[in-house]
């Protein structure tokens, strides 16, 4: 029904598909497929947990649902596609949201207990600015992968208000490029809070907060042009013997990094942890490292061995 009804409102040119406050087992994928679709709930209900009481609009799998499938799929056939107020709960067999559209808007959706991941997003950029999307206020966890991926095609869309947390994978992870990561938060993940991976450029973090995630805050693994202003990083760490496991920001990885601003960072550490504030690995270039402030504990900077640092 819900997908009839969408394929109704695609051959007029679009309009809005509303959900009802209830739990809607699916069978199938959602699947938006066409210009200016809204799919919508009445509310998203209890996002911080699976209270019965407040559900608000809720798509889960049903028996008959395919395993390890995405519950919801904006394709690529997609023009500006606005989803929210839903709650997608993958019940550890199916993944949330996979959104290749173009332009497409995801705001104030609960992804819980997917068995991959919770928000993926692989669009084509327009190239056209000010941004591709727009990734606002939506609440990821308790899922079995990374809670918002950001995939190779996906480039510059505004990621802001996210909270991310208790994913077994990393809270965010990104190979886009120009993305804006501002206002998130991401703690308790089995991960990284966020992996930057290699064919990320011109990305921008403001103002967000990483903290005790497993592999460490925010982890740039190449690409070029980054730019980091007033994030705080607290207690990421693992139970490793190995000072890298417990850094906040590391710049690191195989793949040659260049251009990294980091500016007016605050650290809160405890007297436990070791001291890798930020690690400078040997394949990054142009580095700088602005003022910096540590409530506690180490606040030794460490640049790796071969490091080029400006």
């Amino acid at each position: 029904e819900i997908n009839a009804a969408l394929a109704e409102l695609a051959e007029i040119g679009g309009g809005t598909v509303t959900l009802l406050g209830g739990r809607y087992e699916l069978a199938s994928p959602v699947v938006i497929d066409g210009d200016g679709l809204t799919l919508a709930g009445a509310n998203v209900g209890n996002g911080a947990g699976y209270s019965q009481e407040a559900l608000g609009s809720q798509l889960l799998p049903a028996a008959e649902f395919p395993d390890g499938e995405f519950l919801v799929h904006a394709t690529d056939a997609a023009y500006g596609p606005l989803i929210s107020l839903i709650h997608l709960d993958g019940l550890d067999r199916a993944q949330g949201l996979n959104v290749e559209a173009v332009r497409p808007t995801v705001s104030l959706i609960a992804v819980t207990q997917s068995s991959g991941s919770g928000i993926r997003f692989g669009g084509v950029s327009t190239g056209t600015r000010p941004y591709d999307g727009y990734v606002l206020f939506n609440r990821v966890f308790d899922g079995a992968g990374v809670g918002i991926l950001h995939d190779e095609r996906s480039g510059d869309m505004l990621i802001e208000g996210n909270i991310v947390f208790r994913n077994e994978g990393d809270g965010f992870s990104c190979s886009g490029a120009s993305q804006m990561f501002r206002v998130n938060h991401a703690y308790n993940n089995g991960g990284v809070g966020l992996r930057v991976l290699p064919g990320c450029i011109r990305t921008r973090l403001s103002s967000n907060k990483w903290e005790g995630n497993a592999l460490g805050g925010v982890s740039i693994e190449g690409g070029s042009n980054y730019t980091i202003v007033g994030d705080t990083f607290a207690h990421n760490e693992r139970d490793q013997p190995d000072a890298q496991a417990h850094l906040q920001l590391g710049v690191r990885g195989e793949t040659e990094t260049s251009g990294v601003i980091a500016w007016g960072l605050a650290f809160g550490k405890g007297d436990d942890e070791n001291p890798y504030l930020v690690h400078v690995g040997g394949m990054a270039r142009d580095v700088h490292l602005g003022p910096l402030s540590s409530a506690g504990g180490y606040t030794e900077v460490n640049y790796g061995l071969v490091a080029a640092v400006g």
